[in-house]
């Protein structure tokens, strides 16, 4: 989460933890205005629920990308193998176009991404299909085993490909959301900055004002770079 964000909920913490200690609750509950009191209520539920999405906007999006690289690698190597017993093939069968098609390095395959990925992965699967129902093709290793493999590899890097994107995707929309959600609490504590101002009767009451809003100013919590110690003079 974000500095800012950070800051704010604990400045949002600070000022209810503020409101609840008991010498400072003693001038405001259940006395009037006592619409005051009822708001006060109101911020231990609004801030856990603030918490929970704060926590939901933590998504990780880690796991996902390691998930598709080793999907991706898994991929890679099988639809390699598959290919180069497919170019000698088709070399001893004659057929050059076919065997261009499959004629790609291991650094070739891993230069090729997501959708190219899977599509060229197919086609090599598609020119292995009806040679591996062949007793020549077995000769070659072209196996409906390796085959299958390939399809399995490939299905299963398709269903994680754009999982990262996915995460991506759905942090920016919880921090677009995060704003929306810090502003009802801070609506909440706007109306509880008016309505303090009913206690300014009593000495009491006019110190709660003043510590209330001392607690309502945010604070950078977050740790910058440590400044560099000074250059010691020249001898």
């Amino acid at each position: 989460m974000k500095d800012e964000f950070s800051n704010r909920l604990t400045m949002f913490k600070t000022a209810r933890d503020l409101l609840n200690l008991p010498e400072r609750k003693a001038v405001w509950l259940n006395v009037n205005p006592t619409i005051f009191t009822t708001k006060v209520a109101a911020l231990d539920p609004a801030l856990a629920a603030l918490e929970a999405f704060c926590q939901a906007h933590g998504v990780d999006i880690t796991g996902a990308a390691v998930d598709k690289d080793k999907e991706e690698t898994d991929v890679e190597n099988v639809a390699h193998q598959l290919g180069r017993l497919l170019v000698q093939w088709f070399r001893d069968q004659g057929d050059e176009t076919n065997a261009a098609k499959c004629d790609l390095s291991l650094s070739k395959w891993r230069g090729l991404r997501d959708q190219t990925l899977i599509l060229k992965a197919r086609e090599i699967r598609d020119l292995a299909l009806p040679i591996a129902a062949t007793p020549q093709g077995f000769a070659y290793g072209i196996t409906s085993s390796l085959v299958q493999k390939l399809t399995d590899e490939v299905n299963e890097y398709e269903a994680v490909a754009n999982a990262p994107a996915v995460s991506i995707a759905q942090r920016k929309a919880r921090t677009l959301g995060l704003r929306a959600e810090f502003k009802k609490v801070e609506a909440k504590y706007e109306g509880l900055d008016d309505l303090i101002l009913a206690f300014n009767e009593t000495e009491a009451g006019r110190s709660l004002i003043a510590a209330y809003k001392e607690s309502r100013i945010i604070r950078d919590a977050g740790h910058g770079a440590k400044p560099k110690p000074p250059t010691p003079p020249t001898a």
